[in-house]
């Protein structure tokens, strides 16, 4: 159906490499239910920055993300 794959990068940070949604589930607001829960567990393990590369702009845009380039990329701030 979906899913998402990060890797650690520091104690208080992860980059997330990429988030799929299988097409007939996207309609659904499944990337968002993703999307939440994995910010919940992120919060819980003490995590303060999730970053991705450039990619889906828009996408992460919806979930607080913005572009820092001292990250390489799009950073969102958990804490």
């Amino acid at each position: 159906v979906g899913g998402l794959y990060w890797k650690s990068m520091k104690n208080d940070r992860i980059h997330l490499e990429w988030v799929i949604i299988r097409r007939k589930y996207q309609k659904i607001e499944l990337s968002k239910r993703i999307m939440t829960d994995f910010f919940k567990r992120m919060k819980h393990e003490e995590i303060e920055l999730i970053t991705v590369g450039f990619y889906a702009q828009e996408f992460f845009s919806k979930y607080g993300f913005k572009i820092e380039k001292q990250h390489g990329g799009m950073v969102k701030r958990l804490s």
